[in-house]
């Protein structure tokens, strides 16, 4: 009797213990599959800067091995740069982090990292090298009186995903290779706010992917001049935006396109007040849907995933949720 009445205890004991291994089995097998999905990456930065406050006056920041940055900021860092150099050579290992969240940029900041420049310059030399580049709330960069140069395939001059911000004053901004917009926003969305400089995605070749400014947040500029040597000034995907007050915006295809490359909801809108937009080869404006053609009347001959909008004051595109305002000074 004594052996039974002890032995209970014990069964309960290992019922909870099998219960507990059970439930932190399921945790692992969650966390396993979870990190299956997480980027991978190992970035660097020959100045890296992991929380707290630093300045640096001209210093030369040169990078030159895979995934690494010739200035990183992380961690809420906060650093400011007065008449730096940053280089940035080889290429990025992986395309998708380059693109998502900056890796092998010129400058980067990250996890509310913010930077701020003062003059100088930003060069790189590589595939997937991005000049400048914020990913996450909280990060930003703001640069004014400098330039920013990018050559290489898939390196936008400046790019903000995931919310990441970006402000410029007075910088010259120049991209040369494919997939290489000059103003950008991509996963995740951002934000770019511009005054003044002038902004050049220099690609010639027709269909380089190369805009002027590529959205998939809220892009602004402000007393500059924006072109694109073989695409479109401005693009903007899904409901998101591009605002341009007493700026010039040329195009070698159209002036804007607008068009969805995901589901979304809501409306892509432009607002231009004073300034030029200028397509070279195409329309001004071109409302385009990739998952169904157009059933507009005027359109149904085309036949084809496409709607190009008339009215140049006032134009909407109900059919495709896109619609623009353009006030004529």
């Amino acid at each position: 009797m004594n052996s039974l009445l002890l032995s209970i205890p014990k069964l309960l004991t290992m019922k909870t213990l099998f219960k507990f291994n059970c439930k932190d089995l399921s945790i692992i097998l969650f966390l396993l599959m979870f990190n299956l999905f997480m980027p991978v990456y190992a970035q660097t930065g020959v100045y890296t800067l992991n929380g707290g406050t630093a300045s640096q006056t001209n210093q030369t920041y040169n990078a030159t091995l895979t995934d690494q940055s010739a200035v990183y900021v992380l961690n809420s860092g906060q650093l400011t740069l007065t008449n730096c150099t940053m280089i940035k050579t080889g290429d990025a290992s992986n395309v998708n982090n380059s693109s998502q969240y900056g890796i092998n940029a010129g400058v980067l900041a990250a996890s509310a990292g913010q930077v701020t420049i003062s003059g100088g310059s930003v060069t790189t030399n590589a595939s997937c090298a991005n000049g400048i580049f914020a990913t996450g709330s909280g990060s930003s960069i703001s640069m004014s009186n400098g330039t920013i140069n990018a050559s290489g395939a898939s390196a936008h001059g400046v790019d903000a995903t995931y919310g990441g911000s970006i402000t410029l004053n007075n910088v010259n901004v120049t991209t040369t290779g494919s997939s290489s917009s000059a103003l950008a926003t991509d996963f995740g969305g951002g934000t770019v706010a511009v005054t003044g400089g002038t902004i050049i995605a220099s690609a010639t070749a027709s269909g380089s992917h190369s805009a002027g400014i590529y959205s998939t947040g809220n892009i602004s500029v402000s007393g500059a001049t924006v072109s694109s040597n073989g695409d479109c000034g401005g693009v903007i995907d899904g409901a998101n935006s591009i605002t341009l007050t007493n700026s010039s915006l040329t195009g070698a295809l159209q002036g804007i396109k607008m068009w969805k490359t995901a589901p979304m909801t809501g409306s892509a809108t432009v607002t231009i007040n004073g300034g030029s937009l200028i397509a070279t080869a195409g329309d001004a404006f071109l409302c385009y849907r990739r998952d169904r053609p157009c059933r507009n009347s005027i359109h149904q001959h085309e036949r084809r995933s496409q709607c190009k909008c008339r009215n140049r004051e006032y134009h909407e595109c109900p059919e495709f949720q896109y619609c623009l305002i353009y006030s004529k000074r």
